[in-house]
């Protein structure tokens, strides 16, 4: 999940439905984005997940991980909507966002593991 303000998979365009998660799912691989889930919440139909995220466009620009909040809508035993924001109060996703805004430099480059989640 790249957790953008705006584009695919955010808060103002969710990907809902099979075919738009499952784009989304696939441009994650392709990306090598390694996610790891902190903790989730399930009130209902709506679970909300602390994620951290690692990828090479992140260690290109310097960045060891991003953090996200993740939010699915289930319904029927299936994932009808998802959505990502940044976790703004870890300071390498405020970075992250920063770089991204223009208003920070990116640091030196972090070598690629040899698996994602290296």
């Amino acid at each position: 999940m790249r957790a953008l303000a705006t584009g695919a998979c955010s808060r103002q365009s969710p990907c809902i439905g099979r075919a738009a998660i499952l784009l989304e799912l696939w441009d994650q691989v392709a990306l090598h984005d390694c996610e790891s889930t902190l903790d989730q919440t399930v009130s209902g139909g709506v679970v909300v997940a602390h994620q951290q995220v690692r990828t090479d466009a992140l260690r290109a620009i310097g960045v060891e991980h991003t953090a996200i909040v993740s939010t699915a809508l289930i319904q029927q035993g299936k994932i009808a909507a998802l959505f990502g924001l940044p976790d703004l109060s870890d300071p390498l996703a405020a970075t992250n966002a920063a770089i991204a805004a223009g208003t920070h430099s990116p640091g030196a480059p972090i070598p690629n593991p040899p698996t994602p989640c290296g």
